[in-house]
């Protein structure tokens, strides 16, 4: 089972091949905007014996979670369909959504993609540029099928990791948002296969785990976060420089880190916010040690902040803390990693662009951060200083 965060951005899963929420079968954004580049993170939580919650997946703006009696929920922000409830209406608290057979979800940034037991992906939500994989550029407020697919493990933001370690992406874009085909057209109606990627186990914002523990990555570069050295753009996958041995990797906007061997988080990318955790607030184009920060389990990224699970159920977060998203109870940003207090137990994390999310092992639900649209699901569009549950 896992924990997501939120549209070309961050995952989490225990199993390296999944990064959406499980929902036990085999394996962002409001406004008219294109997608933005967030990763819809997903972590698992296990399945506590009390109804409760049992997996989430963040979105940008909009979240959803896997009850323990295998029910959905969704909520936030709705503007384009992203909750898959059939309709473009906000929703402050969690709403009851149905998608048989999918096998695990993953929130983007305003829209939200399903992996299906049967190998093929369901989308919904924004599609101007074709990111749902159907044909069209019609928004779409309940599911379609992503055509071209088939043998699919995994599904984050317009791209799919096959069964034989291949990594497919589509849409249209500009020319800084490349699919990684090869080619300098910014972009494909249909599912195109990335070059130089092979034996991949997992995917994250225009990123690939590698079998070996390398990460490669492709498309966008303007801040490092393809992590080879330079801020040039590439249509083709690179390989991420200071990451070896790497046992999952998760995408913010456009900062990118991994945990390797021994739970160290190594962060590259985007640092405007502190956001690697370097205690600088320079940009990263290769991969650089997070000092002090050790027995990491799972990441969750935003916009400008990161946040870990450590290994004794504490949480840890630091970078950009405007809208309370490291939930420390002030708006005071952190270029070092500091915990969120009272925060214990907890099984997962996640995170939208400003906000972040925390499922302890009782099934209990806290969200933090900016709630602009609904997605702390609370019943308000209150902004919260520290975690706050879900009102389920």
């Amino acid at each position: 089972m896992l924990v997501a965060c939120g549209g070309r951005t961050g995952t989490l899963a225990r199993d390296a091949r999944d990064s959406g929420v499980d929902l036990g079968g085999r394996d962002a954004a409001v406004g008219g905007t294109a997608d933005a580049g967030t990763d819809a993170s997903i972590a698992d939580a296990g399945a506590p014996e009390a109804l409760g919650v049992r997996a989430i997946a963040i979105g940008a703006f909009h979240a959803t979670a896997v009850m323990t009696d295998g029910a959905l929920r969704a909520w936030g922000a709705n503007a384009f369909g992203e909750l898959g409830d059939g309709t473009t209406e906000m929703r402050l608290r969690p709403t009851p959504f149905a998608l048989p057979g999918a096998a695990s979800l993953a929130p983007a940034y305003s829209r939200t993609f399903a992996t299906m037991t049967d190998g093929t992906v369901r989308a919904w939500g924004l599609n101007l540029n074709g990111e749902l994989g159907d044909g069209t550029r019609v928004n779409r407020t309940s599911p379609t099928v992503v055509l071209g697919l088939a043998g699919v493990l995994q599904t984050v933001d317009s791209c799919a990791l096959l069964r034989d370690g291949t990594v497919h992406c589509w849409a249209f874009g500009d020319p800084s948002n490349l699919t990684g085909d090869g080619v300098t057209n910014p972009g494909s109606p249909t599912p195109v296969p990335i070059v130089g990627v092979t034996g991949a186990v997992q995917i994250t914002g225009s990123c690939a785990l590698i079998q070996d523990g390398t990460v490669r990555c492709w498309g966008d570069n303007e801040h490092g976060q393809l992590g080879d050295g330079t801020a040039v753009d590439r249509s083709f996958s690179v390989e991420v420089l200071g990451v070896t041995h790497a046992t999952a990797v998760r995408a913010g906007f456009s900062h990118r880190c991994s945990i390797v061997r021994g739970g160290e988080v190594r962060c590259w990318g985007s640092n405007d916010g502190g956001q690697l955790g370097d205690g600088t607030t320079t940009e990263g184009l290769v991969a650089t040690s997070v000092p002090a920060l050790d027995g990491v389990t799972e990441l969750a990224l935003g916009l400008g902040h990161t946040c870990a699970l450590r290994a004794d159920a504490t949480v840890w977060c630091w970078g950009d803390n405007a809208y309370a998203a490291l939930g420390d109870g002030t708006l005071t940003p952190r270029r070092a990693p500091g915990v969120v207090p009272g925060l214990s137990g907890v099984t997962a994390i996640g995170a939208g662009l400003f906000s972040t999310c925390a499922l302890t092992g009782d099934g209990k639900l806290r969200c933090w951060g900016s709630g602009q649209f609904g997605q702390l699901g609370d019943g308000t569009t209150e902004f919260r200083l520290t975690p706050t549950l879900v009102a389920f």
